[in-house]
């Protein structure tokens, strides 16, 4: 049974517990979105950027600190690049499910 798109909500914060195989979409000052398929590692944390779309099958996640991630999942060559103006992680409903857990507000 797929999951529900409505589950998940914009700021909802969740930790990796076991690493697996996602995407790394790059953002750049032109219209281009770069990105790659890299191992999102045990022990990330990450906050859902915005809520889902009904149609949509990924959450869009900002990793927590963003800095802290930034040279583990982004090549050098795109950080050093004059147009390269960040990145997030686009995580499959199902990944979320079986490799994350959610980490309760408090």
């Amino acid at each position: 049974m797929p999951a529900d798109s409505h589950r998940y909500k914009k700021g909802d914060r969740y930790q990796v517990t076991e690493g697996f195989t996602g995407h790394v979409l790059t953002m750049w000052k032109a219209p281009f979105t770069g990105g790659y398929e890299k191992v999102i590692p045990a022990g990330l944390k990450f906050a859902i950027a915005f809520d889902p779309p009904a149609s949509a099958s990924a959450v869009a996640a900002d990793p927590e600190p963003m800095s802290e991630w930034e040279e583990h999942l982004v090549p050098a060559d795109d950080r050093a690049a004059p147009k390269y103006n960040g990145y997030y992680l686009s995580i499959p409903f199902e990944h979320v499910e079986k490799h994350c857990v959610r980490l309760l507000e408090g």
